[in-house]
């Protein structure tokens, strides 16, 4: 149940939503308007031409006929911007009562009530809510008041919303303070303003024991100077997707498995592969390694997996797509990796995509060594202008030294119970990751926390 649903409950008949200037209130409570079907918004801040210039597609909501009248699942404004509480007071009690609830926000309170007195205020507050029961009204406060007022102990439901840096990136939180008539089941949670709009991200669906096959990917073709993702999101915002032969950096938040991401790169080795080129995988550890081709065998036929896509492993499996690698000596594993790669893009020099997870190295091999065989690999893959991504935990060493060597640098994690990615290198937003199973397949979807 998101925040809006549950505000809209019946149990719920006065809210407080609390937050600094510019974290997002007034696009929040327009959404929680038009999940209501309309209302009254009654500003106490800005005109009804300023706030159309303020936020997109509230001049869709905010209409009314040349009557005068609003009509349905429209939001009548009042500009009250030189009311007294009083003044609030009438407006809502020469109000008949409606059918259905209505939704009243007023946009916003601390404005008015500070005029009086706080044994006015609590008063007129008091008066309020009586009323508003009375006619059948469901009445929202915005307030700037970080702080306990008076309202806050006499309201039903109190919401916070949050904007804050995040390794130089914004983060939207709301917070469900306090909620009448049902348990608070997520007290936190991410949020968006994209394309002026408010989004809460519900936590993901459940992991599928099995897949049905419902649609067929259809790839995207590679450009002359870069590699597609597969992904047209993410291609919009990465210019056209990787350039051919960069080298890149994935790191992990703490305790998050780093198997967080096969659902994004089987989209990348089958995009390549569909192109025409092949995929190598030396998994970092933390995910079931049978599941990287398991998931490549949803997009294609397991006989184009076997035969392009190859899984380095220290164990010994018996599958087709994976190869041994020397768990003893580092020249060994690294002369069968490349031994490996040279096999996949054979006599034509097919390009390549290739995964490395630094963290089972780490633990297998010195430092200094690995260094100097991860430095050697991405020679060759700026030379051969293939593509190579290296993944690792947030406590490691290696991964710390090769983030400036690296031409791109993104780190994933958990905030408030959402699964993000943020581009550290170049700078670029917080993007919120979403895993779509409809097509019978992980699909990503990729959303700006804005």
């Amino acid at each position: 149940m998101t925040t809006i649903s549950s505000l809209l409950s019946d149990a719920v008949q006065a809210i407080l939503i609390k937050g600094e200037p510019g974290c997002g209130k007034t696009t929040f409570v327009l959404e929680l308007l038009r999940a209501a079907g309309g209302g009254v918004y009654i500003s106490t801040r800005v005109s009804r031409e300023k706030l159309f210039g303020q936020i997109p597609g509230v001049k869709e909501l905010i209409i009314s006929d040349e009557k005068g009248k609003n009509p349905d699942g429209s939001v009548e404004m009042g500009d009250m911007r030189l009311a007294t509480p009083g003044d609030v007071l009438r407006q809502m009690m020469e109000g008949g009562r409606k059918p259905v609830k209505e939704v009243i926000v007023l946009d916003s309170w601390d404005g008015i009530a500070k005029e009086v007195s706080n044994v006015e205020r609590l008063k007129i507050e008091k008066t309020l809510l009586v009323v508003a029961e009375s006619r059948n009204k469901k009445l929202v406060f915005l307030s700037e008041e970080p702080d306990e007022t008076t309202i806050s102990y006499l309201v039903d439901a109190i919401v916070t919303l949050t904007k804050e840096l995040h390794d130089g990136a914004v983060v939207r939180t709301i917070e469900m303070e306090k909620l009448r008539g049902g348990p608070i089941l997520r007290p936190k949670a991410l949020f968006t303003l994209a394309g002026g709009r408010f989004r809460e991200f519900e936590a993901g669906p459940p992991y599928p024991a099995s897949f049905e096959k419902k649609a067929d990917f259809r790839p995207i073709p590679h450009s002359e100077h870069a590699y597609s993702s597969g992904m047209k999101a993410f291609d919009v915002g990465s210019a056209g997707g990787w350039k051919k032969g960069s080298v890149d950096l994935l790191e992990f938040g703490e305790n998050l498995n780093s198997a967080v991401h096969y659902g994004i790169y089987n989209i990348v080795f089958c995009n390549f592969i569909l192109n025409g080129g092949c995929a190598l995988k030396v998994p970092g550890g933390g995910g079931k390694y049978t599941e990287i081709a398991q998931l490549a065998t949803l997009i294609l036929p397991a006989e184009s997996v076997s035969k392009n896509m190859a899984v380095g492993v220290f164990e010994k499996y018996d599958d087709p797509w994976f190869f041994s690698l020397s768990s003893v000596s580092i020249e060994d594993c690294f002369k069968q990796l490349w031994a490996k790669m040279a096999d996949l893009k054979g006599k034509t020099n097919r390009p390549l995509i290739m995964m490395i997870g630094l963290d089972t190295l780490e633990s297998l091999f010195g430092e200094r060594e690995l260094l100097y065989y991860i430095s050697r690999t991405c020679q060759l893959v700026r030379r051969n202008a293939d593509l190579l991504t290296l993944t690792c935990g947030n406590s490691s060493k290696l991964g710390s030294q090769l983030k400036d060597l690296c031409d791109f640098h993104a780190k994933f994690e958990i905030i408030d119970d959402s699964l993000t990615v943020h581009s550290i290198n170049p700078p670029g937003p917080i993007v919120q990751l979403y895993y779509d199973y409809a097509r019978g397949f992980p699909y990503p979807m990729l959303t700006p926390v804005l």
